[in-house]
């Protein structure tokens, strides 16, 4: 939309990480130091409010509930989202449950409330890659070479948004897989909510809502094993139809697995000087890196994406 001639490189096409995401909000990054995930996370939200006002497919908004074990300040993200309305006790978590079939835990003292945009990853990811190739950008299929040698052979500018792999690609030992298993099924009749309880004593507890199905949640753990665990995938229905009885209805469709791209130093977003001059002599060829970002790629995504844009400017 700047402009320019793209080409996205891609061994996996949709990549199978971003296949199994679900849901707006910060999870699983390193809080950036500058803060400036603040205003990836607003500049997000916003686009996602318009993406869901345009009817973009996949994309759709459910008001949700997040419950904590203890008493929680309002995250710092609540003053952009309009909807954000803080539950600072269980009985303020049961009142706001109240006629959504939501079995409110005891361990359960405080939380927040919200519109929850949720992303049904294999509808809204061929819609954004219709869009990038009807604005006239091209998607390859190839793989890219260590050091991104290969990829700075034909562009000016390089941008590194190779997630998990950047690990062996630029070298950066920080980052590291972490797994997260989720179970499909299909939804039934009045579940119509997001409701998040990952501080359950026997796991995660997330109930993450669709068009047609609901994802369920979930763990996080360090692995890259990309194999879905059939007993984890057990215990994830029955502690989620603990918390929404009306799932024992559902019917199960697929365990999915997912590996979150974290990065222990924070979400890298910068340019760097790749050393090798521009066949025009107007300096050298850049890298801009954008990558590690934990649970949160689709939360950060279009926000992040300004700030790429931005430094490519």
């Amino acid at each position: 939309e700047e402009g320019y001639d793209v080409e996205i490189w891609a061994k996996d096409i949709p990549g199978k990480v971003s296949g199994v995401a679900s849901y707006w909000e910060p999870f699983a990054s390193v809080p950036d130091s500058e803060k400036r995930d603040q205003k990836w996370g607003r500049q997000t939200y916003s686009k996602l409010e318009d993406q869901t006002r345009d009817g973009a497919p996949g994309l759709a908004v459910f008001p949700g509930l997040s419950m904590f074990s203890g008493e929680i300040d309002p995250p710092d993200w609540a003053h952009y989202v309009p909807s954000y309305r803080h539950l600072s006790t269980n009985g303020q978590l049961v009142e706001a449950s109240k006629g959504k079939g939501i079995n409110i835990p005891s361990h359960a003292k405080s939380g927040y409330a919200l519109d929850y945009p949720t992303f049904d990853m294999p509808k809204y990811l061929p819609h954004l890659m219709a869009e990038f190739t009807g604005k006239g950008g091209r998607i390859l299929n190839r793989t890219v070479s260590e050091g991104l040698v290969e990829a700075l052979e034909n562009a000016d500018t390089v941008i590194n948004c190779t997630g998990l792999a950047s690990r062996d690609l630029v070298f950066d030992k920080h980052v590291q897989a972490m797994r997260g298993q989720l179970v499909e099924v299909t939804r039934p009749a009045g579940v119509d909510m997001v409701v998040i309880d990952d501080e359950h004593p026997d796991g995660m507890r997330n109930v993450m809502t669709h068009g047609d199905h609901i994802m369920l949640g979930g763990t996080a753990e360090r692995s890259a094993d990309e194999t879905p665990d059939e007993e984890v995938s057990r215990k994830i229905l029955a502690r989620c139809t603990d918390l929404v009885p009306a799932l024992a209805k559902c019917r199960v469709i697929k365990s999915h697995v997912g590996l979150r791209p974290y990065r222990s130093t924070g979400i890298r977003l910068e340019a760097e000087n790749s050393g090798i001059s521009r066949s025009d002599g107007k300096g050298d060829k850049r890298i801009i890196h954008c990558y590690g970002h934990g649970g949160s790629g689709v939360t950060f995504s279009w926000g992040c994406a300004e700030n790429v844009a931005a430094l490519v400017k």
